[in-house]
């Protein structure tokens, strides 16, 4: 992903990162911002992740000289955290991890600063003050106030809702709503999409999605859903292309492109390459219901009854762990 756009990963990454040391979290679903509103104990000015930032920052570059050999395996965790995003964003989802070796850090560097001023030690404090100061505006004080609040969008989940029981009225006026705030959000054109392919208004389905894939262009969920629009509409050709780019972009999780792309190749009459998708896609996830059905069929219409009885013993057998 790093080598196909290096430029969106690496404004991807620095987005995360500011993400990461701010007090609202990356996951709408988990955004502090709703649950402030909901409840009066939140809304209080809290000692948020924010402030432990700042200070274990601090505490960290004060403590580098005298406690760098006891507490080097709390520097290594921080720092190798921090390190690991570059590989793994989806990391900055999560900060729980990091968050007990900060909080060691933010009290190590608090204690100090106080101790500056108890022993009236002001150019130690001063200089304190000087690097803790803008660290805490920066991570409290937000200018892309605006932007960040996108990652708390009620409209957008209302939406979600509605499509889940198949309310696609419900979904487009809760999106429209959505879109006003949020013009630039992939999520809310993928969320358009999926409302106007449940209606069966294909080609309003695929401008949303390539609108999404536009403004995210590395946005697997999109690049599936557009294949599949395509295949409806007939065009076998661009389907077919895009599963092969997502298969190439996502070489290990892949299995809906696989089990896509083989029914492609089944529309098409090729049903030894629609078997090969198929099994690609039990070879990622063994026990995908979707993959084991459109085998177990494909079996059937090949007029193999063996394998198609094998295929359909085993995909009854998961059902049956199921209920």
């Amino acid at each position: 992903l790093i080598r196909s756009n290096p430029t969106h990963y690496a404004k991807e990454f620095f987005k995360k990162i500011y993400l990461l040391a701010n007090y609202y979290e990356f996951s709408p679903r988990e955004s502090i911002n709703y649950f402030r509103k909901e409840s009066w104990f939140l809304s209080l000015p809290l000692f948020n992740f924010g402030s432990i930032v700042a200070f274990s920052i601090l505490g960290m570059l004060i403590g580098w000289r005298r406690l760098r050999q006891k507490a080097m395996p709390l520097y290594l965790f921080v720092l190798g955290y921090g390190g690991s995003l570059v590989l793994f964003m989806p990391l900055s989802r999560y900060r729980l991890p990091v968050v007990p070796f900060l909080i060691v850090f933010a009290s190590y560097g608090i204690a100090e600063v106080i101790a500056f001023a108890r022993n009236k030690r002001w150019a130690n404090f001063s200089k304190s003050l000087a690097l803790v100061i803008p660290l805490f505006l920066i991570t409290n004080t937000n200018p892309f106030y605006a932007y960040l609040e996108s990652f708390s969008r009620p409209e957008y989940h209302k939406a979600l809702m509605h499509l889940r029981v198949e309310d696609t009225r419900g979904a487009l006026s809760e999106l429209d709503k959505a879109l006003k705030k949020h013009p630039n959000d992939p999520d809310i054109y993928e969320a358009l999409g999926d409302a106007y392919s449940k209606k069966g208004e294909l080609k309003k389905a695929e401008e949303k999605y390539i609108k999404a894939l536009e403004l995210e262009q590395v946005f697997p969920k999109a690049m599936n859903k557009l294949g599949v629009v395509y295949a409806r509409m007939g065009e076998l050709e661009k389907a077919k292309e895009l599963f092969i780019k997502a298969i190439s972009l996502f070489p290990t999780d892949a299995p809906e492109f696989h089990i896509n792309l083989g029914n492609c190749y089944r529309f098409e009459g090729d049903f030894k390459k629609a078997e090969f998708e198929y099994k690609r896609a039990l070879h990622f996830s063994p026990e995908n219901l979707q993959a084991l059905y459109r085998l177990a069929t494909l079996y059937e219409e090949m007029g193999d009854k063996a394998f198609s009885d094998k295929i359909w013993h085993r995909l009854n057998g998961l059902i049956s762990k199921l209920r």
